[in-house]
């Protein structure tokens, strides 16, 4: 992994067994966050990758897809900055949240965040 500013505190989430992150971290900060995510991982091989964003009643709020060779869908280490609005324009509001990201190759992986503004 990339290196990450000192002051930032990650929220890192080890896993096994998946095969498009062979890294077995996924790293997502800052938590809480305010207008945006920024979400760490790294892909065997250059893939499509979504992000889907869930509210603790399982509703999905918003999803960001990242193309093959594409910012998000690059082989090996990617970084991506993910701004916290839906797609009608509005922002998520205070509370816990699930990300998933998931890929055709791998198990999807889940970590919860949250918002505070």
């Amino acid at each position: 992994m990339k290196y990450l500013p000192k002051l930032l505190l990650p929220l890192v989430v080890f896993f096994s067994g998946l095969s498009a992150f062979p890294g077995g971290e996924l790293v997502l900060f800052p938590s809480p966050a305010t207008d945006n995510i920024n979400i760490c991982y790294e892909l065997k091989s250059a893939q499509k990758v979504s992000l889907l964003i869930y509210n603790l009643n399982g509703q999905m709020l918003l999803r960001r897809d990242f193309n093959s060779n594409q910012p998000g869908g690059h082989a090996g280490y990617n970084q991506v900055k993910v701004e916290l609005n839906t797609p009608h324009g509005r922002t998520l509001g205070n509370g816990v949240y699930v990300a998933v990201l998931k890929s055709r190759n791998s198990v999807p992986v889940r970590v919860k965040f949250s918002i505070l503004r």
